[in-house]
């Protein structure tokens, strides 16, 4: 996957962060497309978050959003598709056009991935203490 590229753009009122999963229910006929050809081309999107508006002409997001690869899916009951995703990359949204069936296709920069936090002597006793407390969830 190179820095820079185009993706669909599959605006939320959720997060996705990297490494975590999000299961979806697709219905609208853009994003069914949009689904089909990347499990198609083994292609990944980009979830980013939708801002809140008052004025329902208005759509903005946020600029940074996580690139999402389909690991799983089904036909519903009631027809609706269902998928899982897991988080890949972070990316940086640099620009946004709309397609004419409606689907948002973004101009991203992906951000590399860090490194594993290490934290110092100074925090050992804390981490114990959050591992220990997050443990149980």
């Amino acid at each position: 996957m190179s820095n820079d590229e185009n993706c669909p753009i599959f605006p939320l009122r959720t997060m996705l962060f990297p490494d975590s999963k999000l299961p979806l229910r697709i219905f609208e006929p853009r994003y069914i497309d949009m689904v089909s050809k990347c499990m198609k081309d083994s292609l990944e999107f980009g979830v980013i978050l939708s801002r809140e508006s008052n004025d329902p002409k208005m759509f903005e997001t946020y600029n940074i959003g996580t690139m999402a690869k389909i690991i799983d899916w089904e036909q519903g009951n009631d027809g609706l598709l269902g998928i899982t995703t897991i988080g890949t990359n972070k990316f940086k949204l640099l620009g946004m056009n709309k397609q004419e069936d409606g689907l948002n296709i973004g101009d991203v920069e992906i951000i590399e991935r860090e490194g594993d936090f290490k934290p110092t002597e100074n925090f050992s006793n804390l981490v114990s203490l959050l591992k220990g407390n997050f443990g149980r969830y």
